[in-house]
């Protein structure tokens, strides 16, 4: 939708194209937002991480499932113009901090329970780079929909987003200065099939939050050249045919999963943000 793909054919009555882009995108908002009003009875709002009762992790409120509702609203919000999907990211923002999953330094942190009396008092600590790339990427959206001081404010928490995203999630180590790293389970080696994925999606919104908000622009790029360099370096597994999960491992560490060859592709291709076509404008509401 954001950018220009080919319209689907449309299955709508009337001239109303109910599986458009725009409208898939609609309809998956209303869904959350229904969701968020069902599961408002505890935490105060907040979405759960599932939406089956029997499902492991159902009595969880979690970034990683809200930040992907702001940023849904947030993202409709610019391409539309609409102020009711801006008024519900604000929303989704407000309640996020209110219940400390994006605390006062913009760390972003995974999660918290809801059941029984639990009531979202305790915040899992854990941080993981796609719940923050999740948020900073949201707040582009909102920087990049707002004017005058509510553009200053989205500026500000899009700053400290990305400072905080720069201090958890680069520079492994003395000798790898601004390589991007998973830092709560790559260092030790225990990073699961998904989780080695997580980089993908902070490379990428990255990229994408530079091109939204240009005083970004130098501190993104320069992470994101670095890091695809170091990622590089290591594309020389089997046969140079296969990337590793540590960039900053001068070298092929052996690990060669779906989720880290992802990884690697997707910072290597965010280095060309600045040569592709912008990001669709706004459409009328």
């Amino acid at each position: 939708m954001e950018h220009g793909f080919e319209a689907l054919p449309c299955e709508g009555t009337e001239g109303a194209c109910v599986n458009s882009w725009l409208a898939i995108s609609t309809n998956a908002f209303e869904l959350f937002a229904q969701r968020w009003q069902a599961d408002s009875g505890t935490c105060n709002g907040g979405l759960k991480w599932q939406y089956n009762p029997s499902s492991m992790g159902y009595y969880y409120k979690n970034s990683v499932t809200n930040g992907g509702f702001f940023q849904t609203a947030a993202r409709l919000a610019r391409y539309t113009g609409n102020q009711t999907f801006a008024d519900w990211a604000g929303r989704i923002w407000d309640w996020s901090t209110g219940v400390g999953l994006v605390s006062a330094g913009f760390h972003v942190f995974d999660g918290a329970g809801d059941a029984d009396t639990a009531n979202c008092s305790e915040i899992s600590q854990d941080q993981w780079s796609y719940n923050a790339a999740t948020y900073l990427h949201g707040a582009a959206n909102m920087y990049a929909f707002s004017s005058g001081d509510e553009q200053t404010k989205w500026e500000t928490r899009v700053l400290g987003l990305l400072g905080a995203a720069n201090a958890t999630f680069f520079s492994p180590e003395a000798d790898a200065i601004g390589v991007m790293y998973e830092q709560n389970c790559e260092k030790t080696a225990t990073c699961t099939t998904d989780q080695t994925s997580f980089k993908s999606s902070l490379a990428r919104w990255l990229g994408r939050t530079a091109v939204l908000v240009p005083s970004t622009s130098q501190t993104i790029m320069g992470l994101l050249q670095t890091s695809a360099q170091a990622a590089a370096s290591g594309c020389d597994g089997y046969g140079n045919s296969t990337c590793g999960m540590k960039w900053w491992a001068n070298g092929f560490d052996g690990q060669s999963d779906l989720g880290v060859q992802l990884s690697a592709l997707e910072v290597v291709l965010s280095l060309l943000v600045a040569s592709a076509p912008g990001v669709a404008v706004p459409v009328a509401a």
